[in-house]
């Protein structure tokens, strides 16, 4: 098989599984005279909609444990709450409040970042132009393509 013709498959391939990973639209009624394109978001972010952005960020993030386990300053002078919602996260995190724990730390910084990406869905508009919907997966694709494709 010639080298093209491997990256070709390789790259046929990573559009099937990307393609099975598909983010959610933002409403199915937005198609219907609406923005030829619109906006489209992660299933991780867990939103049925961009009105839901609010619930979303004051809904529990760890319930069965009553919040994310948060500390600040050291020895006995050590203080410690929890955060149960994206909301309180980002304020105790502003207070110098910080994960216990190097799994704690990788916990918050993750929550932190869907929690971002939750409400950066504020500004999102729907695109007036694709770069993507008229791209034809081929064997011109390769001159088109990242080279890490």
């Amino acid at each position: 098989m010639s080298f093209v013709r491997r990256i070709s498959v390789a790259a046929g391939l990573a559009a099937l599984w990307l393609a099975s990973a598909a983010p959610a639209p933002a409403a199915a009624e937005e198609f219907e005279g609406g923005p030829p394109y619109p906006v489209w978001w992660s299933p991780v972010l867990e939103l049925d909609s961009l009105e839901s952005i609010d619930v979303q960020l004051e809904r529990a993030q760890w319930p069965e444990s009553g919040g994310l386990p948060l500390a600040k300053g050291l020895g006995e002078a050590r203080e410690e709450t929890s955060a149960a919602n994206c909301i309180e996260l980002e304020r105790l995190v502003a207070a110098g409040f910080n994960g216990i724990g190097t799994n704690g730390f990788s916990i918050q910084l993750y929550t932190q970042a869907l929690c971002r990406g939750i409400e950066a869905m504020r500004r999102a508009k729907p695109a007036e132009t694709s770069y993507l919907r008229d791209f034809l997966l081929d064997e011109e694709a390769i001159h088109v393509l990242p080279a890490m494709v």
